[in-house]
């Protein structure tokens, strides 16, 4: 099993307790946290979970939804602890990659005829709007199997027994009371879907690069909390 490095653990438990009790902003979180280097693979696991939680594109103080917080005080049950966060990855084959190859082979197919050039971004559009319709469903058929809600609930831990020895093996772990003035939003849905725009006409300019990613087999994780021994 991978070495624990306490250390690391104990400064990234530091600064995730100091952003949650507003004594830093997310660009000093999101600095402090990325400065540590460590060969604790669980250290660089929580980092990466870490990075959803917060924008790196606009300063703000903490902001999390009730099952969020929760979602963090797991994390750093886990920090305190000697366990390690174990992932397993399995490829999976679905009916959309065959879509997103065809259309591949679509767009080959339009290139080959019109020639290369300027042209082809055009061209990719109606392409684009096929992967982004393979995107969504997949989002879909993903939803309906691992609701956010469930995801929440015990994760990264697979079941609650991993919790529970785990809660037993740190203790003395306290968990941070919610503080309901975390619970805001850090910019609106509309100003979020502006902001998007740059991503969508990229996205439609160069979507056989993104046909060609979603073609490939999909990779599914299912992570567990193991001893470090």
């Amino acid at each position: 099993m991978p070495t624990v490095d306490r250390n690391s653990r104990d400064r990234v438990a530091s600064e995730v307790r100091r952003f949650l009790n507003s004594e830093i902003t997310a660009f000093a979180f999101d600095e402090a946290i990325y400065d540590i280097e460590s060969d604790d693979p669980t250290v660089r696991d929580i980092v990466y979970r870490l990075w959803h939680h917060y924008d790196d594109c606009m300063d703000h103080m903490v902001s999390l939804s009730k099952t969020e917080w929760n979602y963090f005080q797991r994390l750093l049950l886990i920090l305190e602890s000697d366990r390690n966060i174990k992932t397993e990855v399995r490829r999976e084959w679905h009916w959309s990659q065959l879509l997103a190859f065809v259309s591949l082979l679509g767009f080959v197919f339009v290139a080959f005829q019109m020639g290369i050039g300027q042209h082809l971004l055009a061209s990719s559009i109606p392409f684009g709007l096929v992967s982004m319709s393979i995107a969504y469903f997949r989002r879909r058929a993903h939803r309906a199997q691992v609701p956010d809600v469930s995801f929440y609930t015990l994760a990264p831990f697979a079941t609650f027994t991993e919790l529970w020895d785990t809660y037993r093996s740190v203790g003395g772990f306290k968990k941070q009371r919610f503080r309901s003035e975390a619970d805001t939003k850090i910019r609106s849905d509309a100003m979020s879907r502006i902001l998007m725009i740059p991503t969508w006409l990229g996205w439609l300019m160069f979507s056989p690069l993104v046909l060609l990613v979603q073609s490939l087999p999909q990779q599914k994780g299912t992570t567990n909390v193991v001893p470090s021994t």
